[in-house]
């Protein structure tokens, strides 16, 4: 009898989460893309950067903030979505992202571009983390198996367009 009403519940909402859960999907898939975007982008612009800002010894730094701070806080924002809920934990993150994502664009020496970065890599692991952990918990049992080809393709789109838009970025707007 457990197992019935177990059945129930597991079945009984799938078909009226269903578009829920499509919408979800697309909004964490942005987030993502935008998380990884900016990573390869940022690649294929380091050459310049370090030329506009006079400092090709250090431009590694720039990656390397973003990419200790997006491992470093992973954790802490799985932690943090536990304590305030999915969609808070989730949204400050974007927040975080978007806004250091801008300052970066502002940053007038090499020090702030890495301070920038390191904060911006802050909100990109709750983008990537908090994706992970609300994408099984949103969708059906049936899209449960497309989880990990949904973050391919988004990886794989991100990892295609971003040193398109880097050089683009590069060459022709600055």
């Amino acid at each position: 009898m457990a197992v019935r009403l177990l059945e129930l519940e597991v079945n009984a909402p799938a078909s009226r989460y269903q578009a829920l859960s499509l919408t979800h999907n697309h909004s964490l898939s942005i987030g993502l893309f935008l998380s990884f975007l900016d990573g390869s982008i940022t690649a294929t612009a380091l050459y310049t950067i370090g030329i506009e800002f006079n400092a090709l010894t250090s431009i590694t730094w720039i990656a390397v903030a973003y990419t200790l701070a997006d491992v470093g806080f992973a954790t802490f924002f799985t932690a943090l979505a536990d304590i305030i809920g999915r969609f808070n934990a989730y949204l400050l993150a974007q927040t975080v992202f978007l806004a250091f994502s801008f300052a970066c664009g502002f940053a007038q020496s090499l020090t702030q571009l890495i301070a920038f970065r390191a904060l911006q890599g802050i909100g990109g692991s709750g983008l990537y983390s908090l994706a992970m952990v609300i994408w099984p918990e949103m969708s059906t049992y049936e899209l449960k198996k497309w989880i990990g080809a949904f973050v391919g393709l988004v990886v794989a789109a991100a990892g295609v367009a971003g040193p398109l838009l880097g050089g683009v970025i590069t060459n022709d707007i600055s």
